[in-house]
């Protein structure tokens, strides 16, 4: 995605968009306060292409951009040659005042706070399985001994536990994804320094969409399985947007943007 001075705020205020079916043209508004600062967003396809006359007028549409931001999947991200490759372009283009917008890595943190909570919700998770199974065990004792009357107060504190187990899993998942999160933004300031030279330190985001997109469309609160994983502040898509409007207020200081989002396996 880039970024860069528009003639027309007009043009952006109405943008159509029309399928293979020459009857049928859809027409969408947007009223972003971004797009009100004179300001053009495109999505540049061929960054990373097999058609090189592709990647020749991408790479010299970015050259007019004052930001560029460039996406990449998760898997092995720190070590990605191709996304190295793309950020170190970036940098040359404009050089230094860079941004790096993170996902989750599949390593931990080794965090000692991190991992004593970690240790004491194992310990719960393992008490509550042994809980369950005792309870499961005196269901089905009471079936075969026909103590119907003892069956109903079982299941409901069956039912209690599960709750709590899903609850603790819930919270140990917020804190493996704030670890992963805080190791792959530190090794990929530590990269980019290195690999630029720039020592001006990167504002890293590690955000993610399918959690923020969840809270914005709704969800249903009676289904565990769709409920977020994360508040809409964890998945940084706030900050991200903060960050990002606050850029024209900086004159024309020129800015490159490097993004990927989270991986919804850890979501």
């Amino acid at each position: 995605m880039a970024r860069r001075r528009f003639v027309s705020n007009q043009a952006l205020k109405k943008i159509s968009f029309s399928n293979t079916t020459p009857s049928l043209k859809r027409r969408v508004y947007l009223k972003r306060t971004i797009l009100q600062e004179n300001l053009s967003i495109a999505d540049i396809p061929g960054g990373s292409d097999v058609n090189q006359i592709r990647m020749q007028n991408a790479s010299r549409y970015l050259q007019s951009c004052h930001m560029t931001i460039v996406v990449a999947k998760m898997d092995s991200i720190v070590n990605d040659l191709s996304f190295q490759r793309q950020y170190m372009d970036a940098y040359r283009r404009r050089c230094s005042g860079s941004s790096l917008n993170a996902e989750n890595s599949s390593a931990l943190t080794s965090d000692p706070a991190v991992e004593e909570k970690l240790s004491v919700i194992a310990q719960k998770l393992a008490s509550i399985e042994k809980k369950i199974q005792i309870t499961l065990n005196n269901i089905g004792r009471n079936k075969i001994e026909g103590n119907i009357k003892a069956i109903k107060p079982l299941k409901k504190d069956k039912e209690r536990l599960i709750l709590r187990k899903n609850a603790l899993g819930k919270e140990r998942k917020v804190l493996l994804i704030a670890a992963r999160n805080k190791q792959i933004a530190a090794a990929l300031g530590a990269n980019y320094r290195e690999n630029t030279g720039d020592l001006s330190n990167a504002a890293v985001f590690c955000v993610s969409n399918l959690m923020c997109m969840r809270h914005l469309r709704g969800y249903d609160k009676t289904n565990e399985d769709s409920d977020p994983t994360m508040t809409v502040e964890q998945t940084q898509i706030p900050a991200l947007c903060s960050y990002i409007y606050g850029l024209p207020s900086r004159g024309e200081s020129l800015i490159s943007l490097i993004m990927f989002e989270l991986s919804s396996r850890l979501c």
